[in-house]
């Protein structure tokens, strides 16, 4: 038979020796394979300012160091089930066929570039859905349901700080809505106080301050209405007065504008109180929310650092009653729930 050889002897060559580039390990030739691009959800957490794209992109060290930074927040507990709804949503599961493994997608909102271009995660928080919180705590306000409209404020008013908002009209929409939802979470607390104490002064002054918190009309209408009922029981007809005047000022239905006149005329002819409260309506004031006593225009006080609530110099630095996330007195940049917030240079 044929012998081998038919590719022929020419394979010796009469080479001089030369340096030869390394290998690398194996000798498995020179060819490195490229790093791999970033994914979606790490360009997510490097370009994005807001702290809910962070949490959306599953980086929840990023996510709290900008909270920590932007809002001074001192306990994250409340933000738990946000974060985790925020971040099981920002990806779905595409099925393909029996044979393939199902993929990872990443979903976007439409209208948020991030700044190095690129989309940002869609959000499971939106300020329609804040408002329909918003709407439920005023019904259950209005019904006397106190603990279910505090779940609806206190609620709404956590999630604000992992919102994603697309404009300055709806950032501006936004910070008004963390002011009324602190106003009635304010307002709820005194009440609950008031219901919870022993002491009719007390339960006079904390009626007082009720009616000073930043309501609806609806609800105003209510505070003062109790008020004043409350003063006029205990015959304290100078302030009775002045909550009977203020009542009438918002226009209430007929019934109980009829006995607003009723007690502002016995009042005026008394022109007295009975027991001396510490309260002065004449001068503007805050309730603190630790003490729940007012701070009068001109007194010293410290606000919490994400929601603003007012406190008595003395409780500095505690965690803030009224939001439970900031921290009374502390240091913060401000919130940031739009992604042009820090560059437009008009905000």
């Amino acid at each position: 038979g044929e012998e081998g050889g038919g590719w022929g002897d020419d394979g010796d060559l009469d080479l001089p020796d030369v340096a030869l580039p390394s290998s690398g390990a194996g000798g498995a030739g020179y060819f490195a394979a490229p790093n791999s691009a970033p994914s979606v959800a790490e360009r997510w957490s490097r370009e994005s300012p807001l702290a809910a794209d962070h949490f959306a992109a599953g980086s929840f060290d990023t996510g709290i160091g900008m909270l920590q930074r932007q809002l001074g927040l001192i306990n994250f507990t409340p933000l738990k089930p946000f974060a985790l709804a925020l971040a099981s949503s920002s990806h779905a599961l595409a099925i393909g066929p029996v044979s393939a493994p199902s993929v990872r997608v990443a979903l976007t909102r439409e209208g948020a570039p991030a700044p190095r271009g690129g989309a940002l995660p869609m959000s499971c928080i939106t300020l329609p859905l804040l408002v329909e919180r918003l709407r439920l705590g005023y019904m259950a306000m209005t019904n006397g349901r106190f603990v279910e409209a505090l779940g609806h404020f206190q609620g709404a008013l956590q999630a604000i700080a992992l919102t994603s908002v697309e404009s300055k009209k709806q950032l501006a929409e936004l910070k008004e809505l963390q002011g009324i939802c602190r106003e009635y979470v304010t307002a709820i607390s005194l009440e609950t106080a008031r219901k919870d104490s022993t002491d009719p002064k007390q339960q006079a002054e904390l009626s007082a301050y009720f009616t000073h918190c930043q309501m609806q009309p609806a609800h105003a209408m209510l505070a003062l209405r109790s008020a004043m009922t409350v003063a006029y029981k205990m015959r304290n007809f100078v302030t009775a007065a002045s909550f009977a005047r203020r009542l009438l000022d918002l226009h209430p239905k007929p019934e109980i504008g009829t006995q607003a006149r009723k007690v502002l005329q016995l009042c005026d002819s008394e022109q007295s109180n009975a027991v001396p409260l510490e309260y002065d309506d004449r001068n503007p004031f805050v309730t603190c929310n630790a003490s729940h006593t007012p701070i009068y225009k001109g007194s010293k006080l410290e606000r919490c650092t994400y929601c603003g609530a007012a406190y008595k110099m003395e409780f500095k630095e505690v965690l803030c009653k009224v939001c439970d996330m900031g921290q009374v007195g502390g240091s913060a940049t401000g919130l940031v729930c739009y992604v042009n917030q820090l560059t437009d240079s008009d905000m």
